[in-house]
């Protein structure tokens, strides 16, 4: 037990050293916080995957005392020991009885071992990679409300100068006083949704250091939504085949462990084996030997119960096994449908709406200044600009999500145990 403890404690620095490496968010607000230094920071501190830890180590240590035979038994017996006299008097011996299983019973039983620790660490697996995606899910999360109110905060720049223009203009008695209030009012709103954007970011923060483990802080997060990467489509050609995730891994091994369970429950009319040796001195005060040999009749079917139960066991097993499989391949190709229009969203803001609404923004702005255009015309257009930017943010967390989604499924387990 002192062995896996330190072995558990050395794994979990070295899991969490590339975070440690840039300081963790409680003691540190300089260096920012990457995705992959979140992902190691949860995985160092998440109560759940360790107990999946102690699960894995518990089912190897069944499955090596799967293999250990009963210990032997000692005995002390004294025979015709005549009335009145001592145990000097009679036959005395002292021996070792020692049962001896069946040997396709230990083999049977070794394999539910294996199974066992292959479903363990199927779970153990499936933890690590739901947590993966938890978190990768939170700080795209945190980090589309930090660009949200970057966003904002250039909108809430660009509106105050048009305030302050319109004000000027409005006291040049070049425009109708309406004009200014029009702007006045588009302010406050353009302030009323940053304080939103705020208190949205604040919330983002807390769910990710939730995942994390740590108290939320002012750490910066360091990241990019719309990296090239994101934009291009992966090909399932490339993706791991579905029998290899954890999921579908930890199904197939209950499955095996249900088949060699069934197959052990056959074997229970095999009787195991009992040898007793034992020595020592008759009343005569001869040497005595002793071998014993026995093992039992199976007179009566005393497993038909078990059986059934085995049987309906590993019939439930094979029926979840290709529920979850119909399930997994159900959810690839959700996610490759909701994939491609996401991608295709998060494209056409990039290629089509944010470069046609710069461009409608800035002639209206020039066609303003010259008296082309009213001030509602630029109003419009200056909303219509900002309002495709902060949806395009959305559009790239959306995008980025799904990719987690994607990266969850891809996901691969050890492979099974060999027979």
């Amino acid at each position: 037990m002192r062995t896996l403890i330190a072995l558990l404690a050395i794994v979990s620095l070295c899991v969490a050293e590339p975070f440690a490496a840039k300081g963790s968010a409680r003691d540190s607000s300089s260096e920012p916080l990457t995705l992959d230094a979140a992902i190691a920071a949860a995985f160092a501190h998440n109560r759940r995957l360790r107990a999946g830890l102690y699960r894995a180590e518990s089912a190897r240590g069944r499955a090596d005392q799967a293999k250990a035979w009963p210990n032997p038994r000692l005995t002390l017996s004294s025979e015709d020991i005549p009335s009145g006299g001592s145990l000097s008097d009679g036959k005395t011996l002292i021996g070792l009885e020692q049962s001896i299983p069946f040997p396709a019973k230990q083999s049977s039983q070794g394999s539910i071992g294996r199974w066992e620790v292959a479903e363990g660490e199927a779970e153990s697996d499936l933890s690590h990679v739901g947590l993966r995606r938890e978190v990768t899910i939170a700080f795209l999360g945190a980090l589309a409300a930090e660009t949200r109110l970057s966003v904002s905060r250039e909108i809430l720049t660009l509106t105050s100068a048009l305030a302050e223009g319109t004000a000027k203009r409005v006291a040049a008695g070049a425009a109708p006083y309406q004009e200014q209030l029009r702007a006045e009012l588009e302010l406050e709103r353009v302030r009323s949704d940053l304080q939103a954007l705020e208190s949205g970011r604040v919330a983002a923060r807390e769910a990710l250091f939730v995942c994390l483990g740590e108290s939320a802080s002012d750490i910066p997060l360091a990241g990019d939504l719309a990296a090239d990467s994101v934009f291009v489509r992966p090909g399932w050609a490339d993706a791991a085949p579905a029998d290899l995730h954890p999921a579908l891994a930890g199904a197939a091994a209950r499955r095996g462990r249900a088949e060699e369970e069934y197959r052990r429950a056959r074997l229970e009319l095999l009787p195991d084996f009992d040898i007793r040796f034992a020595a020592g001195r008759d009343e005569s005060d001869n040497d005595v030997y002793e071998i014993e040999a026995g093992f039992s009749v199976p007179i009566f079917d005393r497993a038909g119960g078990l059986r059934r139960e085995k049987r309906a066991a590993l019939e439930a097993a094979r029926y979840d096994l290709e529920a979850a499989q119909t399930e997994f391949e159900a959810s690839r190709r959700k996610t490759e449908a909701v994939l491609g229009t996401a991608l295709a969203r998060a494209l056409a803001y990039r290629d089509r709406i944010l470069p046609r609404s710069d461009e409608a923004l800035a002639l209206v702005r020039g066609g303003f200044d010259a008296g082309k255009f009213g001030f509602i015309d630029l109003l419009d257009t200056q909303r219509t600009a900002a309002e495709a930017r902060l949806a395009y943010v959305d559009a790239l967390l959306e995008l980025n999500a799904i990719r987690a989604e994607l990266s969850a499924l891809n996901a691969r387990a050890k492979p099974a145990p060999k027979e």
